[in-house]
């Protein structure tokens, strides 16, 4: 499931750049993913939803 890695790394740049700029909150993020990546973008949701728990990234729409 390389999903998660892929929903943590989105997570750690969301989170650089979210401190870099002093957000205390991202409300949205819009991933863009090819056809030849083989992800399961409900697979990457609920994967990026799990780790982003209790970071300004968390409680984002789907």
């Amino acid at each position: 499931m390389h999903e998660l890695a892929i929903a943590q790394n989105v997570l750690d740049v969301v989170l650089e750049e979210g401190h870099r700029h002093g957000l205390a909150q991202v409300t949205s993020i819009r991933l863009e993913v090819g056809a030849l990546a083989a992800v399961v973008p409900d697979a990457l949701r609920f994967c990026f939803e799990m780790v982003s728990q209790q970071t300004i990234a968390a409680g984002g729409p789907p």
